[in-house]
């Protein structure tokens, strides 16, 4: 029997064409819109109760994070991030969106930013992306306060702070112009509304648009800010960040855990993307995002694995519909009528994500080993996979710059398999020092 190489467009459709080593599925290149490379130190560190804080939650975990963040130097968030990026790419996806506010070097007083040119944080994440052959839109994000009181950042937020938002918008000026490669380009973030006042938010929007690069934002994540923000402005975050002008095409809200009627009806309103990140969502107990919502008013939906407690493409996928299966206990909950999951899943991880992040279509591309439903056709193949399978399924990787990657069925084959085992090398020394303080 002939083997067949099923394409998978970008919104889900599948047609034959023959000649391939086996039976594969071939997809477009997946994107992670949203990430934090240096938090997949925490994973397994933060899975425990502790006797002084049972009631462990996001904020709990938030000061985990914070204890990594200020330990970490330039070379070592190389290593942890070249280490996420390489099982992304090895997991399907070709980009990522780096949301990025680790901006400064190691302090050596209470209030300093002190301890290199400050770009060497942002080259090393450029760099871990260019050593793998990842494709990078670095978002440069704005982080002013430690609340809606204006209060001053704690020495444990200092590392992601700039005194004013013309020195942050210059960093991130000076980042656009330094950092250029085929495989990294620079945007801009909002780190929230609790992080930054209105006047900040304002100004990294119109230079957002001005420049027409990305503008990302978290927002909604948790109720309690959602709450805080309305006492403090009486607004939505959502709402806030519609005055402040930041809701626009070119806007990605991360999140959106808690968003009311009015919220979904203004991102549809705006043309703005959702990121939702459900593996990080679920590990940090935020809640269930109202997908299905967000799809019937028009607002597109992409995905990022965000804190990395788990790098897994069908995972982040399939969660889009598992997670409404649940909210709303029905079955085929996103599935267009008449259509199959493949058709709200795959633009998802695809062209939403592209969107989200900018860029163009390339040449990227991801086989993956038909399951073995295939025989039942290349539709229910790709259902099965993404309903049952995982990244593991995996088998050849091209880039976005056209490179190829990595093949498993030959591992000569390939960029990767020459940095792989350095790259590991190098996180594992960084997590043990990390176990170690």
């Amino acid at each position: 029997m002939t083997a067949s190489r099923f394409v998978v467009s970008d919104n889900g459709e599948v047609t034959s064409a023959a000649g391939a080593d086996g039976d594969v599925l071939a997809l477009p290149g997946f994107i992670n819109a949203h990430s934090h490379a240096f938090q997949r130190a925490l994973r397994g560190r933060v899975e425990l109760r502790s006797a002084d804080r049972p009631d462990d939650d996001f904020w709990s975990w938030r000061e985990v994070m914070y204890g990594a963040a200020n330990q970490v130097s330039s070379d070592d968030v190389f290593a942890l991030s070249a280490w996420a990026f390489l099982d992304m790419l090895q997991a399907g996806f070709t980009a990522v969106g780096e949301f990025h506010y680790l901006h400064h070097g190691a302090c050596d007083d209470a209030t300093g930013n002190n301890d290199d040119d400050g770009l060497a944080m942002s080259a090393a994440v450029a760099r871990a992306a260019e050593s793998v052959g990842m494709g990078l839109v670095l978002l440069q994000t704005a982080y002013a306060r430690a609340g809606f009181a204006d209060d001053a950042p704690s020495p444990r937020q200092r590392r992601f702070v700039f005194d004013d938002v013309n020195a942050f918008l210059a960093h991130a000026d000076r980042a656009r112009e330094t950092l250029t490669s085929p495989l990294v380009s620079v945007g801009l973030a909002i780190h929230s509304v609790r992080a930054c006042p209105p006047s900040w938010m304002e100004a990294v929007a119109t230079r957002a648009r001005a420049l027409e690069v990305p503008l990302h934002v978290h927002a909604c994540e948790q109720r309690s800010e959602v709450e805080a923000c309305r006492a403090a402005t009486g607004l939505s975050p959502i709402a806030l960040l519609d005055r402040c002008g930041a809701l626009s095409p070119l806007t990605t809200v991360v999140h959106g855990t808690w968003l009311d009627d009015d919220d979904i009806q203004l991102l549809a309103e705006r043309s703005v993307t959702v990121c939702i990140t459900p593996s990080t969502e679920r590990n940090l107990g935020d809640g269930l995002c109202r997908i299905r919502d967000l799809v019937s008013a028009g607002v597109p939906i992409c995905v990022g694995s965000d804190s990395h407690a788990r790098i897994d493409v069908t995972d982040e996928l399939r969660s889009l519909e598992d997670h409404e299966r649940l909210r709303l206990q029905r079955r085929n909950v996103l599935t267009p009528v008449g259509g199959r999951l493949a058709r709200a899943l795959i633009p998802a991880g695809t062209s939403a994500g592209r969107r989200s992040l900018g860029l163009a279509t390339t040449a990227a591309t991801v086989d993956v080993a038909m399951p073995i439903e295939g025989v039942a056709g290349a539709d229910v193949g790709l259902d099965a996979w993404l309903v049952g399978g995982s990244s593991a399924d995996v088998v050849r990787v091209v880039g976005e710059n056209g490179a190829l990657l990595w093949d498993r069925r030959d591992p000569s084959l390939g960029t990767l398999p020459a940095v792989r085992d350095e790259i590991r090398s190098r996180a594992r020394a960084v997590l043990r020092r990390l176990a170690g303080s």
